[in-house]
């Protein structure tokens, strides 16, 4: 996930730790996977000074526990980060054997 700067003036946060809440979805029926504690983005310990355009990754993260419980195949992925007010756009999550 991006956390892009979208603003024409440097955006500077020193708070340094984002989380973004996951949910998985069927590619076909749009219908969410029961969240599960711990399909979470982060961007823990950090500072932040992005100028106009620039961005910075928050890593993805899942339990193995959880990724186990899926089937072999692709499925959507929604990110969305409260303390930001911002949601990702969609993505896709590729589970193999």
């Amino acid at each position: 996930m991006l956390l892009i700067n979208g603003r024409s003036e440097v955006w500077k946060d020193d708070r340094g730790e984002y989380v973004a809440l996951g949910d998985i979805f069927d590619l076909v029926t749009r219908q969410s996977f029961p969240r599960s504690p711990g399909w979470a983005w982060a961007g823990v310990g950090r500072t932040y000074v992005l100028a106009p355009g620039e961005s910075a990754s928050l890593r993805v993260g899942f339990h193995h526990e959880q990724v186990d419980q899926l089937a072999p195949g692709l499925y959507g992925l929604r990110a969305h980060v409260p303390k930001l007010a911002l949601d990702a756009p969609p993505g896709q999550l590729s589970v193999t054997p």
